[in-house]
């Protein structure tokens, strides 16, 4: 009896240690601070929108995890990005997108990455973005 016990608990154990377990814990934290901050916002709102602050602060999804295995890279890097905080993104993509300027890449890598940060934007934003970088249309004119 006391072996499955045992077993139970490093079965628990493992878990635990899972990125997805980690993840699935902190969408509890959050679901109760969100909870906790509605019942704030009904007597105070300036005090919600500050605890609200202060939590997506601390709350953050934390460091990218180390890929020792190229295989699991992109999952890895795919799950982070799932659940890291606005914040958490633009300061590691801009890290790395600073960075590609003093490392060596292939063309076709940049390309994939201009080519994902043109996709994440709204249509709006893109022809905002076009207008003031080509203005009179000579690039894209070209592109056809």
């Amino acid at each position: 009896m006391d072996g499955a016990a045992t077993s139970a608990d490093d079965i628990r154990s493992a878990y635990e240690a899972t990125a997805e377990f980690r993840a699935w814990k902190r969408d509890m934290v959050a679901v109760a601070a969100l909870r906790a901050l509605y019942r704030l916002a009904e007597m105070d709102n300036r005090a919600a929108l500050e605890a609200a602050a202060g939590f997506l602060e601390e709350a953050g999804a934390g460091s990218p995890e180390l890929a020792f295995f190229a295989e699991n890279m992109r999952s890895d890097a795919t799950f982070w990005a799932d659940i890291a905080s606005p914040a958490e993104l633009e300061a590691y993509v801009g890290a790395g997108l600073r960075r590609m300027g003093t490392t060596a890449f292939a063309t076709e890598t940049r390309k994939r990455l201009f080519v994902a940060l043109w996709q994440s934007m709204p249509d709006t934003e893109k022809r905002a973005f076009l207008s003031r970088v080509d203005p009179k249309g000579v690039f894209r004119g070209k592109a056809r």
